[in-house]
């Protein structure tokens, strides 16, 4: 965990309790309740969960078909896990492989809200032709602690409700794994789904598979750079993966890194393990870049924090200005109030009273009070002559 992130922890977590505190005592000033305002959501159930001690990500393997995602998959999954999850061209659901024990931890239907969850039986299952949002579940013990691994249909079909779940998936995750090749990277729909993201502002991790490393190495970087100014997206990290089928049968493919903007410098024959740069080395900096758009909105001057400060100022500042006038008149501090007269006492309980009676009681009673305020209008006026108002 670096700095940056501990930092940005403590701070949110310094800043829940000031807010829960200030709005406790807010409510004499008639503010509505916390509990009301989106911004206090995102910081109670996604900033600090995911700023604490159980931070994780949810990281979604995506791309066209045919690309090799199922491999990527089971190098983050760090086992052959292609048979939890047959990615073929006919898949429809999602899978996702979570860490032993985080569904008693954390609520796996708050996560993914725009699926129905259902845990992991058969991988026939993922193909089911349904009109409901589906995804299926099972806890793996190669699963990191801090990760949640989705593999997902392919992004380039032709049927409506499998754009629809693109969407939701993409919504979902914390960072996008995109996997592109030198035949899919230019594809429309592949485009169409990152063009989304990076209006999202999704944190983006692209691997070019399937590459041939002596020829493609002076090329990937054209391809990408082409991907990159028609979707608006700018890649957190970049690999490029070799093609080689046996090391992706036994799990066992190199990826390497890649400088993004390019550079003159010489690549790194440096092979690097996708789970262990996740999951650990760099967590703390896509966690932060995953959370960017929460933290800005619980900054935002018209929806955040700042606007419901500003609220409780105008608030206070009513109750200021009615103190400051009681104080100047010296109405607050008079420890001799002058007695209310009986007449007047009486005169408010009748017409309070008056107002509550309801059918042959309230005409019965208005007939008499009109009676007595006739009989004694002329006494009434006499004695204002005499004595005044």
């Amino acid at each position: 965990m670096n700095e940056s992130f501990q930092q940005a922890s403590q701070i949110v977590r310094r800043l829940a309790e000031a807010v829960e505190t200030l709005g406790s005592r807010a409510r004499v000033a008639n503010v509505r309740d916390l509990k009301s305002y989106e911004w206090h959501e995102t910081l109670r159930q996604k900033l600090l969960p995911q700023l604490g001690d159980h931070a994780y990500l949810v990281v979604a393997v995506v791309g066209g078909t045919n690309i090799g995602k199922s491999v990527i998959f089971n190098h983050l999954a760090g086992f052959a896990a292609s048979s939890v999850s047959p990615m073929a061209s006919g898949t429809k659901h999602p899978v996702c492989l979570v860490p032993p024990g985080f569904e008693r931890k954390s609520d796996l239907a708050e996560v993914f809200s725009d699926f129905k969850l259902e845990a992991w039986s058969a991988p026939e299952r993922a193909l089911a032709e349904t009109s409901e949002h589906l995804l299926f579940w099972k806890s793996s013990p190669a699963t990191p602690q801090n990760l949640l691994i989705l593999d997902t249909p392919d992004i380039d079909s032709d049927a409506p409700v499998n754009w629809d779940r693109a969407d939701k998936i993409r919504r979902a995750a914390d960072v996008l794994i995109a996997v592109l090749t030198q035949q899919k990277y230019n594809d429309a729909a592949v485009k169409q789904f990152f063009r989304k993201a990076a209006a999202e502002d999704k944190a983006i991790l692209v691997i070019f598979n399937q590459c041939d490393l002596a020829e493609d190495e002076q090329y990937w970087p054209l391809w990408l750079e082409k991907f990159c100014s028609e979707t608006g997206i700018l890649p957190e990290y970049v690999y490029i993966a070799p093609r080689d089928k046996v090391a992706a049968r036994e799990n066992r493919l190199p990826f390497y890194v890649r400088s993004w903007p390019a550079t003159d410098e010489s690549p790194s024959d440096n092979p690097h393990n996708l789970m262990r740069d996740l999951s650990q080395l760099h967590f703390a900096e896509i966690k932060l870049r995953s959370l960017r758009g929460s933290l800005r909105y619980l900054l935002d001057e018209t929806d955040g924090v700042p606007a419901w400060l500003g609220e409780l100022d105008r608030r206070s500042g009513i109750y200021r200005a009615a103190t400051a006038h009681l104080a100047a008149d010296k109405l607050a501090g008079s420890d001799h109030w002058p007695a209310v007269p009986n007449a007047v006492l009486v005169e408010s309980i009748r017409v309070w009273w008056r107002g509550r009676r309801e059918g042959w009681s309230r005409s019965v009673h208005e007939f008499y009070n009109a009676i007595s305020d006739g009989v004694l209008w002329p006494f009434r006026k006499a004695k204002e002559s005499i004595q005044g108002p």
